[in-house]
């Protein structure tokens, strides 16, 4: 896949996602991979990290998901408003 300009995700979605991880739930996280296909797994959302101006997921098996690659988490879609 090739790697695009990072988009901010919404500050709200930005929220629901820290919250899941505050609470140590296991989610399905739907994203896209390195090949930009459409992935599903189910683990838990341990931390955020930015490196290099691109923000991060890490999951509890220490993959680190760019934000703007997550399709959905338990159902949730990333908002196109109130972007950071």
């Amino acid at each position: 896949m090739t790697e695009t300009k990072y988009q901010s995700i919404s500050c709200h979605y930005y929220d629901e996602l820290e919250a899941l991880a505050t609470r140590k739930v296991i989610c399905h996280l739907h994203y896209r991979d390195a090949e930009g296909r459409a992935t599903c797994i189910q683990t838990k959302l341990v931390d955020f990290v930015t490196i290099k101006k691109e923000e991060f997921l890490i999951t509890e098996d220490n993959l680190q998901i760019r934000l703007d690659h997550i399709i959905s988490v338990n159902d949730l879609l990333p908002d196109d408003a109130d972007y950071c």
